[in-house]
């Protein structure tokens, strides 16, 4: 199997993930959407998770010769803005008041941005002319 095609899959779940619900807080659920829009307690840093799905589906599809390049890099960014927002957080349990808790939204865009990383760093064994 050529590890290419990752890179196109991770950045279509790391975009539909992010309208998922990430975080289940004070029994509602909240999307990265909703993180990154709202005024209080939101972040507009995390409006870098979207735009990284994009740059990775942009880089596969406009950029085939620097694609694996620039997958990696949204990626690593990708995920360390996830970790330092929500995850670390979220697992020190400094959210526990609210009963904060990871969910399919979450996880699928951890995977997405991992897939990314793999094809990224896969080799097309597809020949280019």
């Amino acid at each position: 199997m050529d590890k290419k095609v990752l890179l196109p899959a991770g950045g279509i779940i790391i975009l539909i993930c992010f309208f998922l619900p990430w975080v289940r807080a004070c029994d509602i659920d909240i999307s990265g959407l909703q993180l990154a829009a709202d005024e209080d307690m939101g972040d507009p840093i995390l409006w870098l998770i979207p735009i990284a799905g994009i740059a990775v589906l942009g880089s596969y599809f406009l950029l085939r010769h620097k694609a694996a390049i620039i997958g990696i890099i949204a990626s690593v960014a990708g995920l360390l803005i996830l970790l330092w927002k929500i995850l670390v957080p979220v697992s020190r349990g400094e959210l526990q008041e609210l009963g904060a808790r990871i969910q399919i939204g979450g996880i699928g865009t951890i995977l997405g941005f991992i897939l990314s990383l793999i094809g990224g760093t896969g080799k097309n064994k597809t020949k280019e002319h």
